[in-house]
């Protein structure tokens, strides 16, 4: 059996070099976060019942009234696409939050340094939560008729239904939908194999993670280990996070709550912010977008209105954005609702200058 003691200046904190993807990793689950506090506050799940006539509801509040099966009513009386959205949302938020849930857990340990901890929590979020997430998206009916009708077997994640599913998601989304990373136990890079061994002292079935003689999973692991693993940690889940985060945006803006220069806003703040894990230049990036578009950058509080600039989206790229005239501080380091009911003032002359 082979161990090596931990040396005493090992301080369990990650290294410094990961803090910039740490601080990603806590903005992206912030973001979402505030998605799930929304929907709470706004009661998004509910759904108005458009009754055809007044004894379809008259018959509806009776089965209401006497405890009765007031959703199989609705099922059963042309009311099916109404209980389906209430559903569809319902799932959405609820797995959402699940995925939050796991995720933070495994961001603290991972800054903690508990290697294998925070492993073990990414299982069910990237492969199972996750996956119904893209599943929802792709077919939400699907799900729901399985929820309402059908067997949990045929519910389960499979790994073939999962490649069919990111794949499907690559090309009407264009970016990759990291299928080797959750799924393929045949890829020396999948997380699968250190999965298995976060969760097991001794794995046996794979040779990619089986456990090597005189040795336990994680048990001796020494600092030069952990330090590796970190590194894969945050080599990896900050871009499965970043897509999941996008995806996820993405289905609760289509759910037309939103309006469209928030969702710009939001996006353009998370092109910015993803720069930190791809390397990418987000304020280029975003203004060769922008490029023969007139988009303002707009004070929620005064409504002052500016052509977005560099300088803009640097600010909102570190969280420091102010508005020039009023100064207020508009914190990017979430998902931004401050537009929702903003009231838009021109101050911009045609050369640009401030009226």
């Amino acid at each position: 059996m082979k161990s090596k003691e931990l040396k005493s200046e090992f301080t369990f904190q990650i290294d410094e070099k990961h803090y910039i993807k740490h601080n990603y990793l806590s903005f992206c689950n912030d973001v979402l976060v505030d998605l799930l506090r929304f929907a709470d506050a706004n009661k998004l799940t509910n759904e108005t019942i458009k009754f055809a006539n007044k004894n379809d509801c008259y018959v509806f509040n009776k089965v209401s009234e006497e405890n009765g099966d007031w959703q199989e009513w609705l099922l059963n009386n042309g009311y099916k696409d109404t209980l389906y959205n209430s559903y569809y949302k319902h799932v959405f938020f609820s797995l959402v939050s699940d995925f939050c849930s796991y995720m933070l857990e495994s961001i603290n340990c991972a800054a903690k340094m508990k290697v294998a901890v925070s492993y073990a929590l990414l299982r069910k979020p990237l492969k199972d939560t996750l996956g119904f997430i893209e599943w929802l998206y792709l077919d939400k009916k699907e799900v729901i008729d399985l929820l309402v009708y059908g067997d949990p077997k045929n519910m389960e994640i499979k790994r073939d239904k999962a490649k069919e599913r990111t794949t499907a998601i690559e090309k009407i989304r264009g970016y990759d939908g990291f299928y080797s990373f959750r799924y393929d136990n045949k890829s020396k890079t999948s997380l699968e194999h250190i999965w298995n061994n976060a969760n097991h002292l001794i794995t046996t079935w794979n040779t990619l993670s089986k456990t090597k003689k005189g040795n336990l999973n994680f048990v001796f692991a020494d600092e030069t280990i952990l330090r590796e693993f970190s590194d894969y940690y945050y080599l990896v889940v900050p871009a499965i996070m970043m897509y999941a985060t996008d995806l996820i945006c993405d289905m609760f803006e289509n759910m037309g709550y939103i309006n469209i220069y928030t969702q710009m806003i939001n996006k353009t703040n998370r092109v910015l912010k993803s720069s930190f894990v791809t390397g990418i230049d987000g304020v280029s990036h975003v203004l060769d977008n922008l490029d023969n578009l007139t988009v303002p950058i707009v004070c929620p509080r005064c409504g002052l209105k500016k052509q977005i600039s560099a300088n803009h989206l640097k600010k909102i790229q570190y969280g420091k954005f102010r508005c020039p005239r009023c100064r207020k501080r508009i914190n990017t380091n979430r998902y931004i609702f401050e537009w929702e009911k903003v009231k838009i003032i021109d101050t911009i002359n045609k050369d640009g200058k401030e009226k």
